[in-house]
């Protein structure tokens, strides 16, 4: 059995680990990870997060300050993907920051009950019911996982509304050759290369009156920037091309020919509402002209 290395502060032998000497016995991971006795599992959680944090901590003094920082910044974006992982798992399967953001609501609160929703890289389809239900739109949802489109066909039918459509296809070449008043984005853009080109794309497609979009801020906290600054990837996600600030998103929907109506902060995310330039401008000219349509 590989033996784990861990100590508390004052160099007691965590319950559950054969100690040994460190300076004669290194930590040593093998492919399948460390084994861990039964008594150090069934320790509290109180205790195990205990005996890990003055574990990490420990090693981590015995850094250099550069090197140290360095260490403690990259664990923290494994962690990160560590806690989205575990909760998925504990809420049985569903990621429970749909319920906690509430961000469902945000595209709720934009689209009309006579609007065809075209949802790009729509994923299980979460979005796309909620949008169904409680709007009372038609949705029709696209993505290249077929996996993914299977659970949300079983997701619509539980749901039992006959108002979302699924169709598989890569949102970025696979064209519905089809009208739609809102098409919603939510945190797809940030997986996309090419992201200015792709929008003006979308926009002549489908001639919307609107997109929905929903993306990671990467002004979201100082972390970010400390890690950009020691050169450690700041992602929340290793698979997106960009993490966005204010004049990042701002500048990229500029240059596709939207016009950024609204936009708000929500959970280290950017909630926005924009609309091709051609129609900002014949609102602005509008007599009767009242903005964002609600």
């Amino acid at each position: 059995m590989i033996v784990s290395e861990l100590r508390f502060c004052t160099s007691q032998p965590i319950l559950g680990c054969t100690m040994h000497n460190t300076a004669q016995t290194p930590f040593s991971p093998s492919a399948s990870g460390p084994v861990w006795s039964a008594p150090l599992l069934d320790q509290s959680v109180d205790d195990a997060i205990e005996a890990w944090k003055c574990s990490i901590h420990g090693f981590a003094k015995r850094l250099d300050p550069r090197k140290r920082a360095e260490f403690i910044m990259g664990f923290d974006t494994a962690m990160y993907f560590m806690a989205g992982e575990s909760a998925i798992a504990a809420n049985g399967g569903r990621h429970p920051k749909h319920d906690i953001l509430d961000y469902h609501n945000f595209f709720i609160r934009h689209i009309q009950p006579t609007d065809s929703v075209l949802d790009l890289g729509c994923g299980k389809g979460e979005l796309a019911v909620s949008i169904a239900l409680q709007a009372g739109a038609r949705v029709t949802g696209m993505d290249w996982c077929e996996r993914s489109l299977s659970q949300a066909r079983l997701n619509a039918g539980a749901a039992n509304t006959d108002r979302v459509e699924y169709h598989v296809g890569d949102i970025t070449t696979h064209s519905l050759a089809h009208h739609f008043d809102t098409i919603v984005l939510s945190n797809v853009l940030e997986h996309i290369a090419l992201r200015t080109h792709r929008l003006r794309m979308w926009n002549d497609w489908y001639t919307p009156r609107q997109f929905l979009i929903r993306v990671p801020a990467h002004d979201r906290d100082w972390r970010t920037g400390w890690k950009d600054q020691l050169g450690i990837d700041s992602r929340c996600d290793p698979t997106h091309e960009i993490e966005y600030t204010s004049a990042t998103l701002q500048s990229e929907l500029h240059e596709a020919g939207l016009c950024l109506q609204s936009c708000s902060t929500q959970w280290g995310e950017y909630w926005c509402v924009a609309i091709p330039v051609d129609q900002a401008i014949q609102r602005s000219l509008s007599p009767d002209h009242t903005g964002v349509k609600q």
